[in-house]
């Protein structure tokens, strides 16, 4: 239960990120401690999910920088991020994050 309230939240703040909301999303104090506690243990850089799909979480620059498929997140476009695509069900079940929830 914990997990999917930590993927709706994540899904959310996302998709306000990305399409720029009256009140700021701090990629510091709102995004990553969701990503630690939920992603960063396949997407750090050398894990699971930084293997199969080259995407590391460890900073901003490398959450915008995408997977070696390209980007992730779409600044000013939450539907088109395929980010927040694959936290909300969007997409196979193959590659729904967090991959086991």
């Amino acid at each position: 239960m914990q997990t999917s309230i930590h993927r709706v939240m994540l899904a959310l703040l996302f998709g306000a990120l990305a399409a720029g909301c009256e009140k700021p999303v701090s990629y510091s104090k709102d995004i990553r401690p969701l990503l630690i506690a939920n992603c960063l243990q396949c997407h750090d850089g050398k894990g699971e999910g930084s293997t199969a799909s080259g995407l590391s979480l460890q900073t901003y620059d490398s959450l915008m920088k995408g997977t070696r498929f390209g980007p992730v997140v779409v600044p000013g476009s939450a539907l088109s991020s395929n980010l927040y695509r694959v936290l909300t069900d969007q997409v196979d079940k193959k590659i729904q994050m967090p991959p086991h929830s």
